[in-house]
């Protein structure tokens, strides 16, 4: 009897408050996740980063008559 009663504590315990990535992820996989329980990620690559960098660069000095527009546009997007 007693130990049916801290079985049955120990089962709510883990089940209400140590299985919270478990529960996420069945609520997940039946389709219940709430959209206000998102959080939001951004992921880099930096490999992707230095490259775009580098192919600006080289753009932007290079000797295109397109230069002086997409300079005021790169500009215009980085101060808004």
């Amino acid at each position: 009897m007693v130990d049916d009663v801290l079985k049955n504590v120990n089962r709510f315990v883990v089940n209400n408050f140590q299985d919270d990535a478990k529960q996420s992820t069945i609520e997940v996989l039946l389709g219940k996740f709430k959209k206000d329980q998102q959080k939001q990620m951004l992921i880099t690559n930096p490999v992707l980063q230095a490259l775009d960098q580098e192919i600006l660069r080289r753009f932007l000095f290079s000797s295109s008559p397109f230069v002086p527009f997409f300079k005021k546009l790169l500009f215009l997007s980085q101060h808004q």
